[in-house]
């Protein structure tokens, strides 16, 4: 399941997140500039840091998703379209949210260095690194309350039975 699959294109566009970014721009007195919002690199670490909360989400609630049949979740789709038993599709999607987060942490590594091109000022791209920074811990707060939610039950168990990987706070 790629980044620029249909259903992923659609959570991007129904699960707000363009409008979440612009949340965090607002609070930080910070908007993005234009010439940097058009740019391929922004919009790419935009698009795999939503990615890994969208992952995140249908990872932890596929349990109760696939009890209640529905079928807007990744880990239902690759059970159904790929013929993968539910295990094996929760496997694959919980790959496919780590090969994300590994996406993540190179572009947050390398953005500075491919936007320099944009001719920015320098403090103008250190507050777009925080943004960045600031979506980072935003994913991480939403596998928190996937944890912590009963939103993801399913009958009387308790949370979801498969918590995804998170980031990690080094650089390694």
């Amino acid at each position: 399941m790629s980044n620029g699959c249909e259903y992923m294109q659609l959570h991007d566009k129904t699960a707000g997140s363009y409008v979440d970014t612009a949340f965090i721009e607002g609070a930080v007195d910070f908007l993005i500039p234009p010439a940097l919002r058009q740019e391929p690199a922004w919009q790419d670490i935009v698009e795999t840091g939503y990615n890994v909360m969208l992952l995140h989400n249908d990872i932890s609630g596929f349990a109760r998703d696939f009890a209640a049949g529905d079928v807007f979740n990744s880990v239902y789709l690759l059970h159904q379209q790929h013929g993968m038993s539910p295990d094996e599709a929760l496997e694959h999607a919980v790959a496919l949210v780590d090969a994300r987060i590994k996406d993540f942490l190179q572009q947050e590594r390398t953005f500075a260095e491919r936007v320099t091109h944009l001719g920015l000022p320098d403090g103008d791209i250190e507050r777009a690194c925080d943004i960045i920074a600031k979506l980072k811990v935003g994913s991480q707060g939403c596998l928190g309350f996937y944890a912590d939610t009963n939103r993801y039950t399913v009958g009387q168990e308790p949370g979801p039975a498969h918590l995804p990987p998170t980031f990690q706070t080094t650089t390694s």
